[in-house]
């Protein structure tokens, strides 16, 4: 099972992880960990031991939840474009203090 860490603190990564504990039933592909307080990035740990950050987690957690166009869509973009884009959402979360979203219903942290 994949660990995906983001900053528990952040009401928009939050609400990220609500959207994937939406669409992953019981948590059968990931295990959510709000561990990573102040982080720029949410982190995919893979089974395998593969280290993913920034597009290429997202692209991955879309490509294992089924959404296989959106996921292939991404990855057509250059790895430096996606990033760009994905720090610039980073640093406007930040500034505006990450307000977006609430606490999600259950996490599922894992051991």
């Amino acid at each position: 099972m994949d660990r995906v860490t983001f900053d528990g603190t952040c009401g928009t990564c939050r609400g990220w992880a609500r959207w994937i504990a939406a669409r992953d039933p019981g948590g059968a592909r990931f295990t959510l960990d709000p561990g990573g307080a102040g982080a720029d990035s949410i982190v995919v740990e893979t089974a395998d031991g593969r280290r993913l950050v920034r597009s290429d987690a997202v692209v991955h957690i879309l490509r294992v939840l089924g959404r296989r166009r959106s996921a292939a869509a991404l990855a057509l973009v250059p790895r430096f474009l996606r990033d760009l884009g994905y720090r610039a959402w980073a640093r406007a979360r930040r500034r505006d203090r990450c307000t977006v979203g609430d606490r999600p219903k259950a996490d599922r942290g894992g051991p």
